[in-house]
């Protein structure tokens, strides 16, 4: 149960996905099987979730701190944690457009 307790303790502080909470669990050099089931329990009982932090993470960056949103999506891809559903195709296009739009008005202000 230490690695449970532990797991607690780390998402307590800030939002953290599967792949966050593994990787910190296995460091701490605690068994697989110990690992698997605080992650299936996490899962279980919804203390983590993958789209429920890339949707937090982009309404902190984007939203709070106004950076824009295109490069952030981009981080969420290259880590590995944006999912790829129909809802969430729909609404990167939205995005990617608006971006384009947005881009498009720096470059040609520039000139």
């Amino acid at each position: 149960m230490q690695c449970y307790d532990y797991a607690l303790k780390f998402i307590s502080r800030t939002p953290k996905t599967e792949q966050d909470l593994r990787i910190k669990l296995f460091q701490k050099w605690y068994t697989s099987e110990d690992v698997d089931f605080t992650l299936t329990d996490f899962k279980t009982r919804k203390y983590i979730n993958d789209e429920t932090f890339a949707e937090m993470y982009i309404n902190s960056e984007v939203i709070k701190k106004g950076k824009p949103l295109y490069p952030v999506v981009q981080k969420l891809k290259k880590k590995g944690r944006w999912s790829y559903h129909k809802k969430n195709n729909e609404r990167e296009r939205r995005w990617n457009a608006s971006w384009e739009k947005e881009k498009n008005k720096k470059r040609y202000s520039d000139l």
